[in-house]
């Protein structure tokens, strides 16, 4: 294997690395430990790629809750589409799209979309509603609810992230929290909530560290072994070229002499012979 291959490698482990431990935050700067949250692209220059949703689960959007928890989707504006049904006992409920705010890849949520994040809402997931009810609303509401869309307090939410500015020029937290007696909850919505980290999942960011830290090492000591052997192999090569081209002096000017003299008889000896003949 080659320079170029070696270091795709490395570039490939590292790739893999950075991603099986990424990190996710919530508004407040909790770090956050869901494994059924991943980032929503890889791509470096594309504008989703802080925004984190519920990707990872096994329930594949759209799928029955009996299941386990759907999928989310990601939408353009940053937002996370979740879609579903559920035939499960005591819990049936019709097909649903509804929509959140997740995590993001920055602890201060930059390039992220930072709506419903301050104030109670900030510890946690947030379910948004449309005011239109569709995907490409431009007005929304924080919580499962729409009582603020004829308000001031609405949240304006360009469809494609990073492309504008909000322009309903409200805080994020403007849109108050629902009272026990207005908000509705689901299985779906109490499945995305999510708070600090705990005493389980600090070991467990503790443990994903100290293996990446090791990961980390490891692919430093594959450079540096297959550097090593390289410098070996030249070294050889050069070794063994040098044994070919490699001329045999005489040891002492004695030697040279007898040798001059044996090449000066040989002379004489043929000049002898070809005036006998």
């Amino acid at each position: 294997m080659g320079p170029i291959p070696s270091l795709l490698s490395v570039f490939l482990i590292t790739i893999f690395i950075t991603f099986t431990f990424a990190t996710a935050y919530l508004p407040n700067g909790t770090l956050s430990d869901d494994q059924g949250s991943a980032p929503c692209s890889t791509d470096p220059t594309n504008p989703l790629r802080n925004t984190y949703c519920h990707t990872n689960w096994d329930n594949p959007p759209g799928g029955d809750l009996i299941h386990g928890s759907t999928a989310d989707e990601c939408m353009p504006n940053g937002l996370c589409q979740n879609r579903g049904v559920s035939t499960k006992s005591g819990e049936e409920q019709p097909p649903w799209t509804r929509y959140y705010r997740v995590y993001c890849g920055t602890a201060t949520w930059e390039g992220c979309l930072e709506v419903c994040s301050t104030g109670p809402y900030a510890d946690h997931v947030v379910q948004v509603t449309p005011c239109d009810g569709t995907s490409t609303s431009e007005k929304w509401c924080c919580e499962n609810s729409t009582a603020c869309c004829n308000t001031d307090t609405a949240i304006v939410i360009p469809q494609v992230l990073g492309r504008a500015n909000l322009s309903a020029s409200v805080s994020s937290s403007a849109s108050a929290p629902l009272s026990p007696a207005t908000a509705t909850s689901s299985p779906t919505a109490a499945a995305h909530s999510s708070g600090g980290i705990s005493g389980g999942q600090i070991t467990g960011v503790v443990v994903g560290s100290i293996i990446g830290g090791l990961l980390m090492g490891l692919v430093g000591f594959l450079v540096w072994f297959r550097w090593q052997r390289g410098r070996a192999m030249t070294a050889k090569e050069n070794n063994e070229q040098g044994v070919f081209e490699h001329r045999i002096a005489p040891q002492d000017s004695r030697e040279l002499e007898a040798e001059s003299r044996h090449e000066l008889g040989d002379e004489n000896l043929k000049e002898a012979r070809n005036e006998l003949a």
